[in-house]
């Protein structure tokens, strides 16, 4: 009898909806880059098809279908600090968050949005300062001792085909929200980073502003030409 895979990336991780969310996902960023998704997927291949693994695919595809359904009004994002401002950027653009390097600077470059180049897993990238776009200026606020979060860190995205680094403040983590809960943008954020965004929504009694990729890559693009 074929040992049965516990599917817990669809409850309890990236895809799931439900809490407390797995700690691992703290470390890991994305269930695709657990120990335990690898293994299910090994299982997966090497195991024979039985009748009783037929059936259960069956049960599979149809819960993951009901699923989509179900998750068509929700978003994952990532949720980061830059100076003392929150933000949020769609977690499917993320392809790496690691800790803080050397960043070199460029001479004879005068642009405030390109920082200068670094180097992630051997390629040379140059490093943008995402701050600088948003209008925003380096905070006050400091690493929480005891609080989960990887603090100056850099982001590696990618958006049609083009990897972009960001040096943050802080990375907290994934979050899953409702479009409902998507709020108008308060008066009290200055244009400069308003135009930016879509919205805010509330965690653990902070606003985080859920940045348009659009708006954000367009313009990084048109700047720095």
């Amino acid at each position: 009898m074929s040992e049965k895979i516990v599917n817990c990336w669809n409850s309890i991780g990236v895809w799931g909806r439900e809490k407390p969310r797995c700690p691992v996902l703290e470390s890991v960023i994305h269930c695709q880059n657990c120990d335990k998704y690898i293994e299910a997927g090994r299982k997966v291949l090497q195991r024979e098809i039985t009748v009783e693994y037929e059936n259960e695919n069956s049960q599979n595809v149809t819960e993951s279908a009901r699923d989509r359904i179900d998750n068509t009004d929700s978003v994952s994002v990532m949720i980061l600090r830059i100076g003392d401002e929150w933000f949020a950027l769609p977690s499917g653009l993320c392809q790496m968050v690691t800790e803080d390097k050397p960043i070199h600077s460029i001479p004879h470059q005068r642009n405030d949005l390109i920082k200068g180049i670094v180097n992630i897993s051997g390629e040379v990238q140059l490093c943008f300062s995402l701050g600088s776009l948003l209008g925003v200026k380096q905070g006050v606020e400091e690493a929480v001792i005891g609080h989960r979060g990887l603090y100056n860190c850099l982001i590696v995205l990618v958006k049609e085909g083009r990897r972009y680094v960001f040096p943050v403040s802080e990375f907290r983590g994934l979050h899953r929200y409702n479009k409902k809960e998507l709020q108008n943008t308060p008066a009290t954020i200055k244009n400069d980073t308003a135009d930016f965004l879509i919205g805010v929504i509330g965690l653990d009694n902070l606003n985080i502003g859920c940045l348009d990729t659009n708006i954000v890559f367009d313009s990084l693009e048109n700047k720095i030409r």
